[in-house]
């Protein structure tokens, strides 16, 4: 006995949605500090804001590139939710995906500098590595439904009797 699993555009539009959201968090994470002072020895400074001494992400190397990436990913999603399960479905849940690889290496790197520099890392940095580390997984799903509605062969009509 096999089981049919059926996927409707209401999957992929939810698709899209959930890569919205996720490109919008990570543009607030360039907003919120990426590093801080530490606090009795904490790598990590769950404060919402930061000395003057210490730059925005912005005025880092990593901010605008990581801005960028936002923007691409909310892009990515509005035209899945516009456009549907297109030819280029797998192509842009794959682009997702690397959006989300992208942001996980690029805090990385924040990371490890503002560590260096004997910072904690701060809520945007940690915010970015999240949305970062589940954006890898919601792409690869967007790409897999996309793939499958295409291949979604339509059912046959029965004639009304």
């Amino acid at each position: 006995m096999t089981r049919t699993i059926r996927l409707t555009t209401h999957d992929w539009t939810g698709d899209g949605i959930i890569t919205v959201v996720a490109g919008g968090l990570v543009a607030v994470a360039v907003i919120l500090p990426w590093a801080n002072e530490r606090e009795l020895g904490q790598r990590v400074s769950y404060a919402l804001t930061k000395p003057d001494d210490i730059n925005g992400a912005l005025g880092t190397p990593w901010g605008p590139p990581m801005l960028v990436i936002a923007l691409v990913i909310v892009a990515l999603g509005m035209a899945m939710i516009v456009l549907g399960p297109h030819r280029l479905a797998v192509v842009s849940g794959v682009l997702v995906a690397l959006g989300g690889v992208a942001t996980c290496m690029l805090a990385m790197v924040a990371a490890r500098e503002a560590l260096a520099w004997e910072y904690a890392a701060g809520t945007g940095l940690m915010l970015a590595l999240l949305i970062g580390t589940l954006l890898v997984p919601i792409g690869v799903a967007s790409a897999m439904v996309g793939f499958m509605l295409r291949r979604q062969t339509p059912r046959p009509q029965t004639p009304a009797g």
